[in-house]
C-alpha cells in the first residue's frame, strides 16, 4: 500500500493514461460481451476483429474458425482468420486463405491488403507489391491502401508506389501523419 502510494506520486500521469485505456478499451469489452451471446456467422467475424484489436489473435482465430464452421465459403470469415493468422505467425495457412478468399472474391480489397501484409512478412517482396497496387487501383484514395502500399514499396524499392501512397497519405484529411519526415526512407 505504502509503495502504491510513493509509485503514484512519482508517476501522477499514470492514473490518467489508465482512464484514457479504459475509455478506449471499454466501448470494445462491451460490444465483445453483448455478441458473445450469439453464434451466427457475423457476430464471430466482429468477436475475431475485436480479439485482433484488442492483441488477442490467438482467440481471433478460434472465433474465425467457429465462423467458418458455420459458414466455410465466407471471404470476410476467410479474410480476418487470414489476418489473425498473420498476427500470429502462421503465415502458409494464412496465404492459403486468404488466396481461397481472393478466389472466391477476387476485388475484395481487405483480403488484398492481408495477403500483401502476409507476404511481405515471408520475404516475397513482388508478390507483396503486385497485390497493394491492385487493391491501390481498386481503392486509389483510401487510407489502408496507401498505407500498405507505402510500406510494400519500401520493401520492393518501387519508388514510383512509393510517391503514389505517400501523396495520397498526405493530402487525406483523415491522416494522423501530419509531418512527412516519418515517409522519407
Amino acid at each position: 500500500d505504502n509503495y502504491l502510494n510513493s509509485f503514484e506520486k512519482k508517476y501522477p500521469n499514470l492514473g490518467g493514461i489508465n482512464k484514457r485505456l479504459d475509455a478506449a478499451f471499454k466501448p470494445l469489452v462491451d460490444k465483445l460481451l453483448i455478441l458473445l451471446t450469439d453464434d451466427d456467422v457475423n457476430s464471430l467475424i466482429q468477436i475475431s476483429s475485436i480479439l485482433r484489436r484488442l492483441e488477442r489473435s490467438d482467440l481471433a482465430v478460434t472465433s474465425s474458425r467457429r465462423a467458418l464452421s458455420h459458414n466455410s465459403i465466407n471471404t470476410v470469415a476467410m479474410t480476418t482468420l487470414g489476418a489473425a493468422l498473420i498476427d500470429v505467425s502462421e503465415n502458409r495457412e494464412a496465404i492459403d486463405v486468404l488466396e481461397r478468399s481472393l478466389e472466391l472474391n477476387p476485388k475484395s480489397v481487405h483480403a488484398m491488403l492481408a495477403t500483401s501484409r502476409c507476404h511481405q512478412k515471408m520475404g516475397h517482396y513482388d508478390k507483396s507489391i503486385s497485390i497493394a497496387k491492385n487493391a491501390f487501383r481498386l481503392q486509389p484514395g483510401s487510407l489502408p491502401t496507401a498505407h500498405r502500399l507505402i510500406s510494400a514499396a519500401v520493401a520492393s524499392k518501387d519508388a514510383q508506389a512509393y510517391r503514389d501512397a505517400k501523396k495520397v497519405i498526405l493530402s487525406n484529411p483523415k491522416s494522423s501523419i501530419k509531418d512527412e519526415r516519418w515517409l522519407n526512407v
